[in-house]
């Protein structure tokens, strides 16, 4: 049945669109090709799911122009082809990524998230910066770097990266801004939200025209509304056994 895409507005077939990319779900995936989702809400029960999060949301041609970006993200984010990697104590630098492909990826997502009507992405609520990013993304217009910037962060326990775990987005405010965190595959991604700059020290992290950007490395306690997450995730466990 015809319905209106969320994207150009036109009324077409709609295809069953991935909210969160499925290239994120591929570490995931256990023998059953089920991957574990830990709630933010304590009161809440952990999941198996066995498919990524999708919805009727998108054309097929908004779906192809998503999934270009999509496809760039992972060839240089995940597999590294065609940027130059290097690693620091704390962060992990990248250079050569291409700002207009990685930043429209990145709108993308947060955006997907807003308009998503899935309970999972219930805490995401753009506001007028949902229609401004609709926008820009239907141009291809990446906006500028401290428009929506993302802080991305490798979340360790003890000092090891599991890539199998993802809790749902949550809001918190940081300098005057709104900032939704989404921890996918291990990563968080933290994206500032708001219409005046982003404090002026997360330009060192966040990507920038010369086409670099650093990903932070941080261990888990040392980010506390995830190690929240984490202690009461293994202290109903232990209950259970």
């Amino acid at each position: 049945m015809p319905t209106l895409c969320a994207l150009c507005k036109v009324r077409d077939d709609l295809k069953s669109s991935h909210i969160i990319p499925e290239f994120f779900y591929k570490s995931m995936y256990d023998a059953l090709h089920r991957f574990h989702l830990i709630p933010s809400d304590s009161a809440k029960p952990e999941q198996f799911v066995q498919k990524g999060m999708r919805e009727k949301l998108l054309c097929g041609g908004c779906e192809l122009k998503f999934s270009q970006w999509e496809s760039y993200a992972y060839r240089t984010f995940v597999e590294a082809h065609g940027v130059h990697v290097t690693h620091f104590k704390n962060r992990i630098l990248l250079q050569g990524i291409d700002y207009g492909k990685f930043k429209l990826f990145l709108l993308s997502l947060l955006w997907r998230t807003d308009v998503s009507t899935l309970s999972f992405f219930d805490e995401v609520d753009l506001g007028p910066h949902g229609e401004r990013i609709r926008l820009a993304l239907l141009k291809g217009d990446p906006l500028q770097p401290n428009n929506y910037p993302c802080v991305l962060t490798a979340v360790t326990i003890d000092g090891v990266f599991f890539p199998d775990w993802h809790v749902p987005p949550t809001l918190a405010k940081y300098d005057g801004h709104h900032v939704y965190r989404l921890l996918v595959s291990g990563v968080l991604f933290m994206f500032f939200v708001g219409s005046h700059p982003p404090p002026q020290r997360l330009g060192v992290l966040t990507l920038n025209t010369k086409n670099e950007m650093s990903v932070a490395v941080e261990e888990i306690r040392n980010i506390p509304f995830l190690s929240d997450i984490m202690l009461t995730f293994k202290a109903r466990n232990a209950r259970k056994n």
